[in-house]
């Protein structure tokens, strides 16, 4: 390895770092110009639909029977006064029957 014992020539360091520094702010503006041209046309493409799931929800809510849509009524007017006494040996019963099914229906 040699090492010259040169003086420094501190334009030249001036000039390579302002060289730096100017191709440093070339390369973040065209960052910028391509980010913001993703932006517009992001924005210009952006679409929203909604799926047949709406419509789906729509029509349980309305094919519900005048008893069935009572006996909600009134259940939702027990949980609003905290009244409401669930059957937790009914609702057990349903968690392992479910499971069952599923299980049952996964190996078939």
């Amino acid at each position: 390895m040699r090492v010259d014992n040169k003086p420094v020539d501190n334009n030249a360091i001036d000039t390579l770092a302002a060289g730096t520094r100017a191709g440093a702010a070339q390369k973040a503006g065209q960052q910028d110009a391509r980010l913001s041209a993703r932006a517009a046309g992001a924005q210009a493409g952006d679409q929203a639909s909604l799926s047949s799931a709406s419509d789906l929800v729509a029509l349980a809510k309305n094919s519900t029977t005048a008893a069935r849509q009572a006996k909600i009524s009134a259940l939702t007017e027990q949980v609003r006064a905290g009244s409401y006494q669930g059957d937790t040996g009914h609702a057990g019963q349903a968690m392992v029957q479910e499971l069952l099914q599923s299980r049952t229906s996964a190996t078939a």
